[in-house]
């Protein structure tokens, strides 16, 4: 809540779809460096650290990177600070956390040569930004990533030879339910009678759109539409149920209206089809 964080507090960074934090890991070597050069590091998410609270690689401080910042003694949504990494400011040298690329120092676009860095320069376009995060989105995020894997499962052909119960496969068409349902409007709808298939209602969401773009959820709800389903790879679960023939029917369904909604009128996700999509017309880039 606003005002409850001081300048000179301590903060973690916690990841929330994993529910790990960001920590920064020193190379030996450059760890016991004491200089004013840009020291390369590797950055990781890892679970939270209790055994030393006050000298983890978890830990950062929050500092204004304009002037305006410090006329105040608490830290407001919305203002832009650097992230000093507090084991490494305690051994003296580099502090303030940025991205960097080979082709020079500025904050690079999205590129698979970027990673972190530590710096003793205060720069504007090293800053990062306070932003409030709604619950639902943090919940939603949350269920995205837990449900990813299943979803894998389910397009590589997994999940029937692993279902044992008919607790199991409906537990599991459940859960592909509703990561259908949170990666186009976030939430559900019955049809009438209540025994009719699920319907995709309401609009489509931008925020699940772009956090499914980026953890490649997209990619995986088209691969979704092609996975084969071949009676010889089903398990008992599915003969047990009462769509025996064609096992998880409801969510095959679901995948196309899904699909209609995520790319109609979205150009983001039109664009993202285009560049991904294989020549095979079946599999994405990673």
């Amino acid at each position: 809540k606003g005002g409850s964080l001081g300048w000179d507090s301590l903060v973690q960074l916690r990841h929330l779809p994993s529910g790990r934090y960001l920590a920064v890991l020193y190379p030996a070597r450059e760890f016991m460096k004491n200089s004013e050069e840009n020291t390369s590091l590797e950055l990781t998410l890892q679970a939270k650290d209790l055994s030393n609270p006050k000298a983890s690689a978890l830990n950062f401080q929050l500092e204004p990177v304009d002037e305006d910042g410090h006329g105040s003694s608490f830290v407001p949504l919305g203002c832009n600070v650097l992230l000093k990494h507090v084991l490494k400011l305690h051994k003296g040298g580099n502090t303030c956390l940025y991205l960097h690329s080979a082709k020079g120092d500025s904050v690079p676009e999205r590129s698979a040569e970027q990673g972190p860095r530590l710096c003793s320069e205060r720069r504007t376009q090293d800053a990062f930004q306070l932003v409030s995060v709604p619950a639902e989105n943090a919940r939603m995020m949350e269920r995205l990533v837990n449900y990813s894997s299943v979803a894998q499962s389910y397009v590589g052909n997994k999940l029937y030879r692993a279902l044992t119960t008919k607790d199991d496969f409906e537990d599991t068409e459940k859960m592909l339910t509703q990561l259908i349902f949170d990666l186009v409007v976030g939430e559900h709808t019955a049809g009438p009678g209540g025994d009719d298939p699920l319907k995709l209602e309401g609009p489509v969401l931008e925020f699940p759109q772009r956090f499914a773009r980026e953890a490649g959820l997209v990619a995986a709800l088209v691969e979704m539409a092609y996975a084969p389903k071949k009676d010889n790879e089903l398990g008992s679960a599915t003969r047990d149920s009462r769509d025996a023939e064609k096992p998880f029917s409801k969510v095959q369904r679901l995948v196309f209206q899904a699909i209609r909604l995520a790319f109609l009128d979205n150009t983001q996700n039109q664009e993202y089809f285009v560049a991904s999509h294989t020549q095979d017309g079946t599999s994405f880039k990673k």
